[in-house]
């Protein structure tokens, strides 16, 4: 008795757990109400995905009955998680292949607001050649940029965070990287390699004037030896 109790408390836990997530999402600015909505999404279908392993593995002769209903609240959950990052996918294609500048500009609003550091590159082609060249839509290009960088900074500029995050970038480009940069100190940051030098002291003076152009902030410095074996050095 005290199982169906607490069972008739579940639908409007759910409903309120439902209310609470869609005003959550109101408060959140920006970048992060898109991680609240990805979150969301991937905690919504894990948690479907395990109640119905839960109900297959109790339920016994039963479970052909109850299966379709299962079914098709697994397709509702993998349907919203699809829906929320094809959002995103649509807003960075619509803006690498805008339709008018109206479009064009909304869409960077939007990327002010919510981009990533995946779009930087994006970005930065567009500013060499921007599809329209209106003062506003160049100062828009700027401030995405600006925007994305300071948000990553905030959240990745630890030291741990930042030599992970070079570690990350040399070892999907190892091969590119060990050829082009051998017997060099690198400085890598935001995934991609800023500088390098055959002496640590002169990468070091490059990463400062680069920091005084752009601001504060953390690059990973590791040298690539001429045997292509990437030895890691502590993070700046």
């Amino acid at each position: 008795m005290v199982v169906e109790n607490n069972f008739a408390a579940l639908p409007p836990l759910l409903g309120l757990v439902g209310d609470l997530v869609q005003e959550t999402r109101e408060h959140a600015p920006g970048e992060k109400q898109e991680l609240f909505e990805y979150a969301v999404a991937a905690h919504t279908s894990r948690f479907v995905e395990g109640v119905i392993e839960s109900a297959k593995a109790s339920c016994n002769g039963s479970w052909p009955v109850l299966e379709p209903g299962w079914q098709d609240v697994r397709a509702r959950a993998e349907a919203f998680e699809k829906g929320v990052r094809e959002e995103r996918e649509k807003r960075v294609q619509e803006l690498g292949n805008p339709d008018s500048e109206e479009d064009f500009r909304a869409n960077l609003f939007w990327i002010v607001e919510r981009g990533q550091e995946d779009d930087l590159k994006l970005l930065q082609r567009l500013k060499q050649d921007p599809p329209y060249t209106s003062d506003e839509i160049v100062q828009l290009l700027d401030l995405a940029m600006q925007r994305i960088r300071e948000r990553t900074r905030q959240r990745d500029d630890s030291p741990t965070a930042v030599q992970r995050q070079g570690e990350g970038a040399y070892g999907l480009h190892k091969e590119e990287w060990d050829r082009r940069y051998a017997g060099r100190y690198i400085a890598i940051y935001q995934g991609e390699v800023i500088a390098s030098d055959t002496k640590k002291i002169k990468l070091m003076e490059k990463i400062v004037r680069k920091q005084r152009e752009e601001g504060p902030f953390r690059a990973c410095v590791m040298k690539i030896e001429s045997s292509a074996a990437g030895s890691k050095k502590p993070s700046l």
